[in-house]
């Protein structure tokens, strides 16, 4: 059910005085073919689904006709006590679509009384560069291997399919359409790369790519049908479509228009800390400054910003005093996701009213009672116009992460020591001992990382010299145990735009002890330099807490 009001603006949640109220449903091929097809709507103005009330095409009442238009207006047939359909017209649609259709969806519009049937070919994409769930990745497209297509799913725009895909650097693939999903399927039909188009993935090596606004991101395709030719191979190598961007999940649009053209978006994720479980028990994630969402982000390219997220930088580390050691975030007042460069993402936004994109993934209650998965918001992220668009930080220690890695405790660089932090929460008790934190509460920030497992693409993590660590009171004599000092961490302090606005802190000032044994009453710039006194308008820290100097 969707709502549409103001000239065409849709909506998912329902609105007042709306100028549409519009019925959407999507119809799969059942896997026997589609037969005759005959689709009435039922208004549910009764319980036993009978046919006394159903809204039919308008076309002729009581000639028993099928409507094959697949656009037109309805009405309300049937007023009589009989509920088989007899003297009230038993017109219903059926447009008789073939097998070469993968699907069709129906749009009702409940203030307007009329529908919208659209019928979606069978297309896939297909090749060793793809892969989905772990399947496919293959060219043969034999019975033997069914898997070895992936569907691109229609949407609401004409001609337009769109699927989640893993891709391969240095991949082939190609788009094929298979007009009787029932029988092995061929490259009777397919498309390929046109070598007139640019590619959108050279962007790394070649920034000369970008043309212009209008087609920079369309890669048009190449029609190879060969006429009778039937293979399950494909022929014509020299047009397979090679992809060389990072491993990892992308969405591929595919636009069948007279002239094709693909595109590709990234898959944004931001987990849940609002809503946080582990084996059955509820975390309380503190010091999120009313965030709901997070993640942190770093890419090749810049990426369109999406609604409602906030997109922040480090920049200043600040030593412990009468509170635990910090990280000043700053937030950015840009339209994108700045390119080669760590950033964390955040937002407020309700999960129920979410927009531009993104989806709400639940995770099933009982993976997510049993820690085998986690509530997420998935984003459909959009290549920016200025692929090389950044932003300056005042911290280049907070370093991106485009592939998985396995990310030590402590390394060596160049012969200095190094220690490592990565972004998620840990449990409050552990941060001192002797704190009133109940068991359930948690403490988001910086962590330094055990050194267990990979981290995840796309991510970012803090890296200081040992030396720096145990200045700001996180190094190496700060162990993780519920009898020790304290946990090796930096919790958050947020900033806006305007430095001199601080949020965030509040929820934490009067909770989280130092780290330190004694308090300490010097003076320091944010970046953590000590110094006598100050000279300067600005923020420093003294006695542990953050004083702006005006």
């Amino acid at each position: 059910k969707l709502w549409y009001k103001n000239g065409g603006t849709e909506y998912t949640f329902s609105v007042a005085n709306p100028d549409s109220v519009v019925y959407q449903y999507y119809v799969k091929k059942p896997k026997e073919g589609w037969g005759d097809l005959y689709l009435l709507i039922n208004p549910g103005d009764n319980n036993n689904n009978e046919w006394k009330y159903v809204y039919r095409p308008l076309i002729s009442l009581y000639n028993c006709l099928d409507g094959r238009a697949l656009v037109g207006g309805l009405t309300k047939a049937g007023v009589g006590s009989t509920n088989n359909g007899a003297n009230r017209g038993d017109q219903s649609l059926n447009p008789e679509p073939s097998n070469f259709y993968s699907g069709y969806t129906l749009r009702f519009n409940a203030t307007t009384m009329t529908y919208h049937l659209e019928f979606h070919t069978s297309l896939y994409i297909v090749g060793p560069g793809v892969t989905a769930d772990g399947k496919g990745g293959i060219w043969d497209l034999t019975s033997s291997n069914p898997v070895a297509r992936i569907p691109l799913e229609p949407t609401q725009e004409n001609n337009h399919f769109r699927n989640t895909v893993t891709f391969t650097k240095g991949g082939k693939f190609r788009f094929l359409l298979t007009e009787d999903e029932n029988t092995t399927p061929t490259y009777k039909v397919n498309w390929g790369e046109d070598s007139n188009a640019p590619k959108w993935a050279s962007l790394l090596e070649n920034e000369n790519h970008f043309a212009g606004s209008d087609t920079q991101y369309k890669n048009y395709l190449l029609y190879t049908n060969q006429g009778s030719e039937s293979s399950t191979t494909p022929f014509g190598q020299g047009k397979d479509i090679e992809f060389d961007l990072p491993n990892g999940e992308y969405v591929i649009n595919f636009y069948n228009y007279a002239s094709p053209y693909y595109t590709i978006e990234r898959k944004g994720e931001m987990r849940d800390y609002n809503e946080v479980k582990y084996k059955g028990n509820t975390r309380n994630i503190l010091g999120r400054n009313d965030y709901k969402f997070f993640c942190v982000w770093s890419d090749y390219i810049a990426w369109n910003k999406p609604d409602d997220v906030d997109v922040y930088t480090v920049t200043q580390f600040n030593p412990s005093g009468s509170h635990a050691a910090t990280v000043t975030l700053t937030k950015q007042d840009i339209s994108y996701i700045p390119a080669k460069k760590a950033v964390i993402l955040a937002m407020k936004t309700d999960k129920d009213k979410l927009k531009g994109g993104m989806v709400y993934d639940a995770v099933k209650p009982a993976d997510l009672e049993n820690n085998t998965g986690f509530n997420k918001v998935i984003m459909d992220m959009t290549p920016y116009a200025t692929p090389d668009a950044t932003v300056s930080s005042g911290v280049p220690e907070f370093k991106p992460l485009y592939e998985s890695t396995e990310l030590s405790r402590y390394e060596d660089v160049g012969g200095t020591p190094m220690a490592n932090y990565l972004f998620g929460f840990y449990h409050a008790n552990h941060v001192v001992a002797g704190n009133t934190y109940d068991n359930a509460d948690f403490l988001l920030g910086f962590w330094q990382t055990t050194g267990n497992g990979s981290t995840y693409p796309n991510s970012g993590f803090l890296q200081l010299t040992r030396e720096q660590a145990d200045m700001l009171g996180v190094g190496a004599s700060y162990t993780i145990t519920d009898g020790g000092a304290g946990a090796p961490a930096f919790l958050l302090l947020f900033e806006d735009e305007d430095s001199s606005v601080v949020t965030g802190i509040r929820d934490l000032d009067a909770e989280v002890p130092s780290v330190k044994d004694s308090a300490d009453d010097h003076w320091y710039t944010l970046s953590g330099v000590r110094i006598a006194q100050p000279t300067a308008k600005g923020i420093y820290i003294h006695g542990g807490k953050k004083v702006i100097v005006r």
